[in-house]
């Protein structure tokens, strides 16, 4: 696994998270990874997901499965007390960037071919 800052983070607030785990109860916060447009597009997502926010801690990682994206959403869901996270994909296709998220999140999938699908910052 190559490690960068992104993965480091991702590895330090799960860590962080599981120590949280024992120290207080479990308290679940939703991701959703959504690909991002312009201001309009942004916007109807957001709202879709309001409804999310009236239950749970709810962020958005706007980008096709960025690594950056998605940390800085795992930690505002950590600050805001999440100490699990429930991960929803909006995407057309089931299947999109699901290896490559679900490499980034250390919880399988391969390293992303190069060349394949959107680069990391």
């Amino acid at each position: 696994m190559k490690l960068n800052f992104n993965s480091i983070a991702l590895l330090a607030l799960t860590a962080s998270a599981a120590q949280a785990q024992a120290d207080r109860p479990l308290q679940t916060g939703v991701m959703v990874m959504a690909h991002g447009g312009d201001s309009a597009w942004n916007s109807a997502v957001i709202k879709s997901v309001a409804p999310l926010r009236e239950r749970w801690p709810t962020e958005i990682a706007f980008g096709m499965a960025r690594s950056d994206s998605m940390a800085a959403a795992l930690h505002r869901l950590s600050a805001a007390g999440a100490t699990r996270v429930a991960v929803v994909a909006m995407f057309i296709s089931a299947e999109s960037f699901r290896n490559r998220t679900e490499y980034i999140l250390g919880i399988g999938g391969n390293a992303p071919e190069k060349g394949m699908g959107p680069a990391d910052p």
